[in-house]
């Protein structure tokens, strides 16, 4: 509930410096305040998804070319050893 409070303490005193600066009225001053914090909500979790997705992709990335390198390396032994051998 003390968070609560202190929100509400600082969206009401951003509206406040919104009607003071550009002359609207505190209620649309208000309504400003809560879509821009509604944007910045929206855009933090659409950067939030995005970094979860790279991040799959990186590690799925780095499985395949671990197993790529594994298998390269197994058949650069293998032509090794048939040249050693001959």
């Amino acid at each position: 509930m003390f968070l609560r409070d202190e929100r509400n303490d600082d969206r009401t005193y951003l509206a406040h410096l919104v009607a003071a600066h550009t002359g609207i009225s505190e209620g649309e001053a208000q309504q400003r305040v809560n879509d821009a914090i509604t944007k910045s909500r929206q855009a933090a979790d659409a950067a939030r998804k995005a970094t979860r997705n790279l991040a799959i992709c990186i590690g799925f990335s780095m499985l395949i070319g671990a197993f790529i390198a594994g298998v390269a390396a197994k058949i650069g032994g293998h032509h090794r050893d048939a040249l050693v051998a001959r």
